[in-house]
């Protein structure tokens, strides 16, 4: 009778530890999710610091390469970029030919 009543407790509380297992299990998994997921959104943050931070130098040389607008039409002195009217043969390429994109292939 006491064997079979100590059988019995063993199993139950083989039971209960198997159940706190998998309770534990469960909250770790949880856990190792929701550290994924605000590894992923660190990462994203970061990106978006790097960024703004990046931006005020883009703007800043955006706006000194538009300090300086493009005279229109070309000098005259040169005729690269300079079109031709209906009386004006065309005195040579719009931009003159670089050999050294003569070896690009497909």
């Amino acid at each position: 009778m006491q064997l079979r009543d100590a059988n019995n407790t063993i199993e139950l509380l083989q039971e209960k530890i198997n159940q706190l297992q998998q309770v534990e299990q469960q909250k770790v998994e949880d856990l190792q999710e929701k550290v994924t997921e605000l590894k992923i959104k660190n990462q994203a943050l970061k990106s978006k610091m790097e960024f703004m931070q990046m931006s005020p130098a883009m703007y800043a040389t955006h706006n000194q390469f538009n300090s300086q607008p493009i005279p229109f039409p070309p000098s005259s002195s040169s005729h690269i970029g300079r079109l031709a009217t209906s009386n004006q043969v065309h005195e040579g390429p719009a931009y003159p030919f670089d050999p050294t994109l003569s070896n690009l292939g497909p």
